[in-house]
């Protein structure tokens, strides 16, 4: 058994999310769930006194709570729970360490950018040494027609570590892969055209960025027969 998927909770209905979220890749991965609640980090509006020991009961029924949920979904799935008294960010980079995965809940949903990460996921974000999900409530149930979308800036490193998550992911869930690289176009020096255009060099740097993620994915692609094309 590989390394456990960790989830951070809080209490909340998004944290919920991700347990259920995290439980189900546990599952479908044949790993471990590792179950993560910092009393010293509770979100404003929990309705308990500010007690240390109100603070660490009420981790107790959180972790409780979501502990028997993933049970009743997952009977034969091993998991184990833990309450820290450090600060979560802090708590949630640590144990990543040795984590396939940290999941984590978002706060809700935006017009513009689809969701909204609360401050704990944002700087554990910048500072997760593994790969990071933020799961939306609405997103907690299995995926209609399953992909896994990955973006990859380049090859080695951090990369490598997202890529092979993605592609074992999708194994375990018989999904496809969508690889996506971005890149912006060398600008015109001076000039202003009229209508859309592409230069002969424009048309060569597209095609070299291509090459570069077909690159990048081509080991994972090799074992895995449901990767799609590299995508810009």
């Amino acid at each position: 058994m590989g390394d456990p998927v960790l989830v951070g909770l809080d209490g909340t209905e998004n944290s919920t999310s991700a347990a259920r979220w995290g439980a189900a890749e546990a599952a479908a991965q044949g790993l471990s769930l590792h179950l993560l609640h910092s009393w010293a980090s509770q979100p404003l509006g929990i309705p308990i006194a500010h007690e240390a020991a109100s603070k660490r009961r009420y981790g107790a029924e959180v972790l409780d709570r979501a502990k028997t949920l993933v049970r009743e979904l997952y009977p034969g799935l091993a998991v184990t729970t833990e309450q820290v008294s450090d600060d979560a960010v802090d708590a949630l980079v640590d144990r990543g360490r040795q984590a396939t995965v940290t999941v984590l809940g978002s706060r809700g949903r935006g017009a513009l950018a689809g969701f909204l990460l609360g401050s704990v996921s944002l700087h554990v974000l910048g500072r997760a040494e593994c790969p990071v999900v933020t799961v939306r409530h609405e997103d907690a149930s299995a995926r209609a027609q399953p992909e896994v979308a990955v973006g990859v800036q380049d090859s080695g490193g951090q990369d490598e570590t997202v890529l092979d998550f993605a592609f074992t992911s999708a194994h375990a869930h018989h999904a496809a892969v969508r690889a996506v690289r971005a890149w912006r176009e060398p600008a015109m020096v001076g000039l202003v055209p009229t209508a859309p255009s592409r230069s002969p060099q424009d048309t060569e740097f597209a095609a070299t960025e291509r090459e570069s993620l077909a690159r990048a994915v081509a080991p994972w692609r090799m074992s895995s027969p449901m990767s799609r094309s590299p995508s810009r």
